[in-house]
């Protein structure tokens, strides 16, 4: 996507001087200036596209699990409803502090999820399951411990 369109290859260009550019500075003895920041900052570029690259892999590994998540988290979200539906028939209380815990961490999971996925260190491949079986498991408590009169 980057590679094929020049966006990586001219996100180079205004910030790292070309050996043409380099050959053409007029003051003899300036053609060196700066050129170990230069070669510093190009490093870190690599390590960008290379941050970028690992990212789009996580993606695609992340989507293959797509067509499962349904099937995950239905059931779960069933239970819960059918937890919450039996509570409020009978003498059972709902537990305000199980469902706002529940709910602050459904908000927060997406976000550290995605933050795992840029995050340059080794993510295993369960990692990706275990965090849709707990926002499924979140989710049923969230709805389990939802108000008996909501």
């Amino acid at each position: 996507m980057f590679v094929d369109t020049r966006i990586m290859e001219h996100s180079f260009a205004p910030f790292i001087p070309t050996a043409e550019e380099r050959a053409s500075v007029e003051h003899l003895g300036m053609q060196d200036f700066g050129q170990p920041l230069f070669v510093w900052f190009e490093n870190r570029m690599r390590v960008w596209w290379t941050l970028v690259w690992s990212t789009f892999t996580r993606v695609s590994s992340v989507l293959l699990w797509a067509p499962y998540t349904l099937l995950i988290l239905v059931p779960l979200m069933v239970d819960g409803w059918t937890q919450r539906e039996r509570r409020k028939h009978t003498f059972e209380f709902a537990s305000p502090v199980k469902q706002r815990y529940a709910i602050s961490a459904l908000i927060w999971m997406p976000i550290l999820f995605m933050l795992m996925l840029s995050a340059p260190i080794a993510m295993h491949p369960l990692i990706t399951p275990a965090c849709i079986f707990g926002f499924g498991l979140l989710m049923q408590t969230g709805i389990a411990n939802f108000m008996k009169r909501a």
